[in-house]
């Protein structure tokens, strides 16, 4: 079976019978289209593919017979209504998830750019994104449709970015603290290599892909917190950096969100694990942002880790603050049993 992607958000009539010309003859197929590779027995007659909103494709067999080959007459879909385009063919198109967006690009450079500076509105960030991930992916199990639920899922995120900002307030561990951002970054690097390797029939089984997909966010964490303040910087980077680019995909019609969204529908849609997934990719549009994304994160990096330099590593935990007032006399050991400096005489 081959699988054709037409031009990103166009339902022109043009398009369509163009797409399906270059569908029409063996060879012709066999030079444009992409070659699905799953074949996964009894499931090889009965194709599942993930979809992709609004992105057109035509469908297509080819029958081969002692050395002779005929192609069945192609399939199109768009994954969605064509006839109610407007409203069932533009993804995430309301003014909330506009906003949404926008937001997205201005809270990633903040973290791009000066995540571990701004250490507690990371610390807020962080357990706000965490707090609307586990809610929508909760919701989104529970029911069908997802409709309506994203306020919920800010508003159960913003407090769960309080409980983690009160979490650093109050114990004021970094080891602890920043765990939450390598997850976080752990499994945004994990969900980009498996969206890469998730067509191959051995991760088509649950066991085999969370067992890999866990392993790579383990491996990260392990070397993140080997070196804590520069595993921090690059946790930062790689969201921050992730953020900004899907947001900008949005607006210039590009495919960097489909790498969360296979991994959203592998964890929601039961029996994912054998759908086809092979993104669609503009050659033009999405080398752009890969390039974009890479410069991202060395000028982030860069300049995060020029700013520590020589600076401690960590800022200062409030609560611990002023739980012991320092001063010029504040003793460097400090000791229970003598909690304030001795006194000195002016004379002999």
């Amino acid at each position: 079976m081959f699988h054709y992607y037409f031009n990103h958000y166009d339902s022109d009539s043009r398009t369509y019978f163009d797409g399906i010309e270059k569908m029409l003859t063996v060879e012709d197929i066999r030079n444009v289209s992409r070659l699905v590779g799953k074949d996964l027995g009894y499931q090889k007659h009965n194709r599942m593919f993930s979809n992709y909103r609004g992105r057109g494709r035509a469908f297509v067999l080819i029958a081969s017979y002692k050395g002779r080959s005929a192609a069945y007459v192609p399939a199109v879909s768009y994954g969605c209504d064509a006839m109610n385009w407007k409203y069932d063919c533009s993804e995430l198109s309301s003014e909330f998830w506009k906003v949404c967006r926008a937001v997205l690009l201005i809270l990633g450079g903040l973290l791009c750019f000066q995540g571990h500076k701004m250490f507690r509105l990371t610390m807020f960030l962080i357990g706000f994104i965490f707090g609307v991930l586990i809610t929508f992916i909760v919701v989104s199990v529970e029911h069908a449709s997802h409709n309506g639920y994203g306020l919920i899922s800010l508003l159960i995120g913003f407090f769960y970015g309080v409980f983690w900002l009160f979490v650093w307030w109050k114990f004021g561990v970094p080891l602890l603290s920043v765990q939450l951002t390598m997850i976080l970054s752990g499994g945004l690097i994990a969900s980009i290599t498996m969206n890469q390797l998730g067509d191959y029939n051995a991760f088509a089984l649950d066991i085999n892909y969370w067992l890999t997909f866990s392993c790579i966010v383990i491996a990260y964490m392990i070397i993140g917190v080997a070196v804590m303040m520069h595993g921090h910087i690059v946790s930062c980077v790689v969201i921050g950096s992730y953020a900004v680019i899907a947001a900008i995909s949005y607006y210039i019609d590009g495919n960097m969100e489909f790498i969360f969204v296979n991994f959203f529908r592998r964890v929601v849609v039961k029996n994912f694990g054998y759908a086809v997934l092979d993104p669609p990719f503009l050659i033009f549009t999405d080398t752009f942002l890969c390039i974009m994304w890479i410069l991202l994160f060395l000028v982030g990096v860069k300049l995060q880790s020029r700013y520590q330099r020589n600076r401690s590593p960590f800022p200062p935990n409030r609560n611990v603050s002023l739980e012991r007032p320092l001063s010029e006399t504040t003793p460097l050991l400090y000791s229970e049993a003598y909690p304030s400096p001795p006194e000195y005489s002016a004379t002999p």
